[in-house]
């Protein structure tokens, strides 16, 4: 099996390391002054993880996106492909 890194979600894939940095960065551009903030740990087992994070205002305030990924991990134990999806909004209660 590949462990050529690929992420693929609503807004737009991106397969090795240079697309994964243009993606943050379209992320980052899209939203300055927010980071990217693990919701929880990520539950795992044996090569599959799941994990959800937010999208915040680094200086605090609403979460403006919810995402919810799904990951393959390679035999090198580095992430090999993440699949995600994308609430814009805070999770619904």
């Amino acid at each position: 099996m590949t462990t050529t890194n690929i992420l693929v979600d609503p807004v737009m894939p991106g397969t090795g390391h240079d697309g994964l940095d243009a993606m943050i960065a379209g992320a980052q551009a899209q939203f300055p002054g927010h980071r990217f903030v693990l919701a929880g740990a990520p539950d795992a087992h044996n090569d599959r993880v799941r994990f959800t994070w937010h999208l915040q205002p680094e200086a605090g305030g609403d979460v403006v996106a919810v995402g919810y990924d799904y990951a393959r991990v390679a035999p090198d134990d580095r992430l090999a492909e993440v699949t995600g999806f994308l609430e814009m909004g805070p999770p619904a209660a």
